[in-house]
């Protein structure tokens, strides 16, 4: 191959042999251009420029020699051939140069001008396919560092030669330190444990020259691994070639997407259930277990919130245990736990890493198996109606991920309880509906029946005085039997007609009350109720359920024969009492829910009242309730 013209130096202390020098690259019609120097240190200035493509140097330079001036070139930075020219031949002293990196090494005795053009032309070409082949290793190993795999190398032992490209950012030894190390221990090292059946397998099967690929997770990444055998130029196995992928954004986006596409079928499926039956229960069921397929957890309940009160309405056990919610049957007030009630207020998720670490997590000892806990609200139009919540023996085992896919299941919650209160609304509706119409028929007919038959039964005892007096008794018997239907009739037509309890005056209806009462059970009824008084309706319809309630105790339990009911107002307070003349009670030695003791406390709560019982043995029963008013004057 034709070399374009090359500029040559000489270092040599003797004019003689760079006249010599410059006869033969003549001779040979070599196309160059000769420069002599003959100092060391010039000849050192001059190399450093890299302004030449060969250099020849003579062994002999004074203090120094050519060997010297070969080192300080070097470490310069040159990379243009040297060729050593000497005297004598010393095995020693070409040894040397080929090490330090002399592209040849002449004796000058053997220099002909064929020989010199071919060491000149030989050294020029193996420094250019030298620097070519340097340049390819660099470009090669700029696209391995810039591909986003890492390539790697075993030998036939398994040990790792090799390994660029982009490293996996793992803890512990950098890959440096990783060389010279077998697959597993590497793996073992990194990781702390052992390596994988499938990367075991796998190895042995790359050392005995197979192909093949397969996948692996550490520390929380993944890995695509291809491999095959590494030849050496003759065809023979020396190792294992591989290129590793990291896929873990790959897997995360995998698992993201299967997870995406479970939620959605659970809740398509709990859309479905929520079309598919009207049993509340039943929908709370299925819900949870949907809820158990997408989002693991050990236990789960529904929670929901009437009146203040929370109360577990459904729960779920998913470990094969047998464990029960330790409040299933407990009611409480949701400030008595200022976690939930923050919740409650600001209508946010609640995640509890470590119960034990959460200052306001209530001890119960038979939830001391729980240790991470999360719930989420369940909401109709911005209000608060309850939580689902879900329960781990595993601390630090719910995230912050979750919470969207709960947060979508407590809005089919919240859609099922508010369809079973529609559905509650209008099976309501439709009772009432048939009540108050069998209210109309009733006042129509039989009311008006049975008043008629009133009026005329109290007109005949003085219509038929001389009757004898076993008529007269009969009569008077039609009468009060008559008058007794017609109470009952007031008193069905109110249950029949709720409204009524409201539309009706308070004193008017504790008056049918008391009639209704006295005829049904024949007991006289003394009837104190200041008129006028107008209630709220929450108050009227409490405070007419209680009186009823306290009647009923007397007929079942007082074997009284006179009861005042009272109604009066005085400082503030309006007071209702029922005392009747039974044989009463000790209240240490009976439980007062015997006589439906709770209900009334309950209803006297619930309108802020304060309700009282008064017994002794043989001094009757009196129930007095309390409450504190705002009301109008009289009207």
């Amino acid at each position: 191959m034709a070399l374009e013209l090359l500029k040559i130096l000489l270092v040599d202390d003797s004019r003689d042999q760079y006249s010599l020098i410059r006869d033969f690259l003549e001779i040979a019609q070599l196309r160059c251009t000769l420069d002599w120097i003959a100092e060391y240190e010039a000849a050192l200035e001059i190399i450093a420029r890299q302004e030449h493509d060969v250099y020849l140097i003579d062994y002999q330079l004074g203090e120094y020699n050519g060997l010297d001036l070969m080192r300080a070139a070097h470490t310069r930075g040159s990379h243009a051939p040297m060729i050593l020219l000497t005297s004598h031949s010393e095995r020693g002293i070409d040894d040397e140069a080929l090490r330090i990196g002399a592209a040849d090494y002449l004796e000058k005795v053997e220099i002909k001008p064929s020989t010199l053009e071919r060491a000149i032309r030989y050294a020029v070409e193996r420094t250019r396919s030298a620097a070519a082949l340097r340049d390819s290793e660099e470009r090669l190993r700029a696209f391995i560092r810039s591909s986003p795999s890492m390539m790697f190398a075993l030998d036939r032992e398994g040990r790792l030669t090799m390994a660029d490209g982009k490293i996996p950012d793992l803890p512990g030894p950098n890959i440096g330190q990783l060389i010279g190390l077998k697959a597993a221990e590497i793996i073992e090292l990194v990781s702390g444990q052992p390596p994988a059946k499938v990367v075991q397998i796998h190895c042995q099967r790359a050392l005995g020259g197979e192909t093949g690929s397969f996948t692996f997770d550490i520390l929380g990444m993944a890995f695509d691994v291809n491999y095959g055998p590494l030849r050496d130029f003759k065809g023979q196995l020396i190792g294992v070639i591989g290129v590793a992928r990291d896929i873990t954004l790959l897997k995360q986006a995998e698992a993201a997407e299967r997870e995406q596409r479970e939620l959605a079928e659970a809740l398509h499926e709990a859309a479905a259930a929520l079309n598919s039956t009207l049993n509340f229960q039943e929908i709370l069921d299925r819900i949870l277990t949907i809820v158990s397929r997408v989002i693991p957890h050990d236990t789960a309940n529904i929670m929901l919130i009437e009146g203040g009160l929370a109360h577990v309405v459904r729960f779920k056990d998913n470990t094969g245990l047998g464990l029960e919610d330790p409040i299933k049957d407990v009611k409480f007030h949701v400030n008595q736990i200022p976690g939930l009630c923050d919740t409650v207020l600001q209508g946010k998720p609640l995640i509890v890493p470590d119960v034990l670490q959460f200052a306001q997590w209530v001890d119960i000892p038979e939830s001391r198996w729980i240790r991470s806990y999360a719930a989420v609200p369940i909401q109709i139009e911005g209000h608060i109606i309850g939580f689902l919540n879900l329960h781990s023996r595993t601390r630090y085992f719910f995230s912050e991920s979750l919470i969207t896919r709960l947060q979508a299941f407590s809005n089919q919650i919240a859609i099922a309880v508010q369809n079973a209160r529609l559905y509650e609304q209008a099976q309501e509706l439709a009772a009432l509906n048939e009540r108050q119409r069998l209210a109309r028929e009733l006042h129509d007919a039989v009311s008006q029946t049975l008043f008629s038959a009133s009026v005329i039964a109290e007109a005949l005892p003085r219509l038929a005085k001389d009757l004898p007096a076993s008529v007269q008794g009969g009569l008077k018997e039609l009468h009060l039997l008559n008058r007794r239907a017609l109470a009952e009739m007031r008193a069905l037509l109110l249950e029949l007609r709720p409204r009524a309890l409201v539309e009706t005056k308070m004193d008017e209806l504790l008056r049918q009350l008391a009639d209704t009462f006295s005829n049904r059970q024949r007991i006289e009824v003394v009837l104190d109720v200041e008129r006028g008084i107008i209630f709220p309706p929450d108050v009227q319809i409490a405070l007419y359920r209680i009186s009823q309630e306290a009647l009923n105790n007397v007929a079942k339990h007082a074997q009284a024969s006179r009861v005042r009911l009272s109604l009066v107002r005085a400082a503030g307070q309006i007071q209702l009492s029922v005392h009747d003349n039974g044989h009463g009670f000790d209240l240490h030695d009976t439980l007062p829910d015997q006589f439906g003791l709770n209900i009334m406390q309950e209803r006297a709560r619930a309108i802020g009242a304060h309700l009282k019982l008064i017994s002794r043995p043989e001094e009757g029963t009196e129930i007095v309730v309390t409450w504190q008013h705002t009301l109008a004057a009289d009207n």
